[in-house]
């Protein structure tokens, strides 16, 4: 069979060993789907290198597979400018085309090595320079279904001739939903994906981390500051089962969400490394708790509410009502003597609260949403 590629060149694969007799003679230089970098292991680095190679169309690899197994093909005429990795390699699907296709190869073989014991790379922050990666966390509270934006540069430290970045994040899975972690790339300064920049990304719930890769296609760097993906997940419920039938005190607890950005690399249009600053954030989860009374006997509503909350009960006296923030301030502390209460909510701040109610047969919590 002979095949032509782009620059009008003919490759037999019918000889017994693999050449390019117009070219160049072949090194055994094997390629295994996936590993576009070529450093042994597939990962989300990887999408780097098709980012660079995006468009470009060479050789194709004969009886081309996505299987994880060593496969031949003949040399491009292209490399990358430099780790000079030959596009062979970059076209992981081996269709003889280096496009959008070809992350599919990541997905399959995500993780595999060529040899045993080899780890991802590893790469460090520069926190002497005032480009940065960071996530913007807010307070939340358990159950919660949250969205936040993954930042890269500011309007003081915009970052230059950006191009594509890869990294993961680490968390906590005690906190985190499983499934529920991952990335959406809308709104982003660096590009937009289907049209200039792809994407790649693998949550490893099972240690507590979600890879990422993205990265423009045409060729040009971006200079810019703000969002570039955000990152969605959904807070575990039911975090902490805490009760105190004894006595009225506030059980309130926060707990500390943690994420942790690490092995950033990031790359211009010429593959030359820039570097970031990056680190840890955090944010307080507010635990809802678990009510000492038995639902029913209670109503609690407009729930959310603007103006007004009614706490109405049966057969039984309310005798306190408290309602703490997400910070777990106490921010309203009143006693009663009646089955029926109207609390104005004007004065507070839009936001979620915790509400506990005191009767003698015990608590009722409940969270509640201020809205404006």
């Amino acid at each position: 069979t002979t095949i032509e590629n782009r620059a009008g060149i003919y490759f037999d694969y019918n000889a017994p060993i693999i050449t390019n007799t117009t070219l160049n003679t072949i090194v055994d230089d094997p390629v295994w789907p996936g590993d576009a970098d070529q450093d042994s292991i597939v990962s989300q680095y990887d999408l780097l290198h098709l980012g660079i190679g995006f468009g470009s169309a060479g050789s194709v690899r004969p009886d081309a597979s996505l299987a994880w197994e060593e496969a031949h093909c003949l040399d491009w005429l292209q490399m990358t400018p430099e780790s000079s990795v030959n596009y062979k390699h970059v076209d992981t699907d081996g269709n003889g085309l280096i496009d959008a296709f070809d992350i599919e190869a990541l997905e399959v073989n995500w993780g595999e090595t060529i040899t045993p014991g080899i780890e991802f790379p590893t790469f460090y922050p520069n926190l002497e320079v005032d480009r940065e990666l960071y996530i913007e966390l807010e307070a939340t509270t358990e159950g919660a279904s949250v969205s936040v934006p993954v930042m890269l540069g500011m309007e003081a430290a915009p970052v230059t001739d950006a191009y594509g970045l890869a990294f993961k994040i680490n968390y906590d899975t005690a906190l985190i939903e499983p499934g529920s972690m991952h990335f959406v790339f809308d709104d982003s300064w660096l590009g937009e994906v289907d049209n200039n920049m792809i994407s790649f990304q693998r949550d490893v719930y099972e240690e507590g981390y979600i890879a990422v890769g993205l990265t423009r296609t045409d060729g040009m760097s971006q200079d810019g500051f703000g969002q570039i993906a955000r990152l969605n997940f959904i807070i575990q419920d039911d975090i902490l089962l805490l009760q105190n039938q004894d006595q009225f005190t506030a059980t309130i607890t926060v707990v500390d969400l943690i994420f942790v950005i690490k092995n950033v690399k990031m790359i211009d249009e010429e593959e030359r490394l820039l570097s970031l600053k990056y680190g840890s954030t955090s944010a307080p989860i507010v635990t809802s708790v678990n009510p000492v009374m038995e639902p029913g006997g209670i109503k609690i509503y407009p729930n959310p509410s603007n103006n007004f909350i009614a706490i109405k009960t049966e057969n039984i006296l309310v005798g306190n009502v408290r309602l703490y923030n997400v910070m777990g301030d106490l921010v309203y502390d009143e006693n009663y003597k009646t089955n029926e209460i109207y609390l104005e909510t004007e004065k507070l701040n839009a936001g979620t609260y915790l509400m506990e109610v005191k009767t003698p047969k015990g608590i009722w919590r409940e969270k509640i949403v201020i809205m404006r």
